[in-house]
């Protein structure tokens, strides 16, 4: 070989050692001639253990997939065989630890000093990756399943992508039932409009949007139900996330409030009325004890019966002004109430209280007594 030519040798071994091509260079009898620096470093190899070896011993197999044992192979491959190959097989490193890998072997033209190539390539990151995307959809799925309410993936178009096993407990049709379908799945006729107008906000504002709607269930009973949508990606697709939550013993709950409230409002309508109804009938006895109580005064009595008319008199007054305050409460009640001020004097008010309590007062062996600061003789008040 000229020095030309080893040269040229040389500098292609060291582009595919840049290119990190994991390769081997066989002979006609399957002994390795050749291997790139990438490839004896993913089998934690030398290249003086690698070198004139069979490729049953540079590249031992802990497992046969797809591609032949390597006796079988090399028979195929000098049989007239161009190629080999397999997406995944395990292999062993020089340290005796596996490794997955997809590999080719391919026979070469001419009469290079290589008859076949192998090349590898390290699965162990993708499996992995894999691994843990499987896993990653395995929690979602278990998840979404979990929820109880039915949740869906939309396509812009309003088609269901996905659906979960709340679907089935809400709508009564398996998740797969409701694959392709449009909206008229999820909602009734009269809530349909209303479900793909906001839909369709939520594409174009690319903002959450919360809908409430009468939607269908089991056997397309309706009920009133609640809606979230949220814009999302499914799998590389625009998507609408949808979760439905059924408000139908809410909404009883709040139809009860609205019942207690008006029972409430009519009890106490009717319990002004009759107080006023009651204070109305009460001031007509009240006011002929009144009368018969002036009319007693004007007539001859010593001192202590006229204390004690004037007792009797100021006491029928006050329940009078009891009945009327009653009536007042009524009207306040109603919103017809309006204040009637008039002059009045506190040191007449305590003693008139002092007077009328002061008796019982003495019975009960206490003492009923008044002490009042500066005052004004007259003021204004309801």
């Amino acid at each position: 070989m000229s020095a030309t030519t080893t040269s040229g040798v040389a500098s292609v071994h060291v582009l595919l050692d840049i290119l990190g091509e994991c390769l081997l260079g066989l002979d006609g009898q399957g002994r390795c001639v050749y291997a790139t620096q990438p490839m004896l470093d993913l089998l934690l190899r030398d290249s003086a253990a690698a070198l004139g070896k069979p490729v049953a011993e540079v590249l031992p197999r802990q497992s046969h997939r797809q591609l032949p044992a390597w006796d079988e192979a090399m028979h195929l491959l000098q049989g007239g065989a161009t190629k080999l190959g397999s997406e995944q097989e395990t292999f062993v490193r020089g340290n005796g630890t596996a490794f997955p890998a997809e590999i080719s072997v391919q026979a070469l033209p001419g009469d290079s000093a290589w008859r076949w190539v192998v090349q590898l390539r390290d699965l162990t990151e993708l499996n992995r990756q894999s691994k843990a995307f499987h896993a990653s959809v395995r929690s979602f799925r278990a998840l979404f399943d979990g929820a109880s309410d039915a949740i869906f993936f939309l396509s812009r178009s309003g088609k269901v992508l996905d659906a979960n096993q709340g679907a089935e407990r809400m709508f009564g049709h398996p998740p797969t039932a409701f694959i392709g379908k449009g909206l008229e799945g999820l909602a009734a006729d009269e809530g349909l409009k209303a479900l793909s107008d906001t839909l369709q906000a939520m594409f174009c504002g690319g903002k959450d949007q919360r809908l409430e709607y009468l939607s269908k269930g089991r056997a397309r009973k309706r009920f009133p139900a609640e809606m979230y949508l949220y814009p999302t990606n499914y799998f590389g697709q625009e998507a609408a996330l949808v979760m439905i939550h059924d408000i139908s013993a809410r909404k009883a709950y709040e139809d009860s409030l609205v019942q207690a409230k008006a029972a409430a409002e009519e009890a106490s309508r009717l319990k002004s009325q009759l107080m006023g109804n009651m204070s109305h009938e009460l001031r007509t006895p009240m006011n002929g004890i009144i009368g018969m109580g002036e009319i007693l005064m004007e007539t001859a009595l010593d001192e202590e019966q006229r204390d004690y008319a004037q007792t009797m008199l100021d006491s029928a007054r006050n329940l009078l002004g009891i009945l009327n305050d009653i009536l007042d409460y009524s009207a306040l009640e109603a919103g017809r109430f309006n204040a009637n001020p008039v002059e009045f004097s506190p040191l007449m008010l305590l003693e008139e209280m002092q007077q009328r309590f002061a008796r019982r007062c003495r019975d009960k062996g206490l003492t009923f007594a008044v002490e009042m600061g500066e005052v004004e003789d007259v003021v204004l008040g309801d």
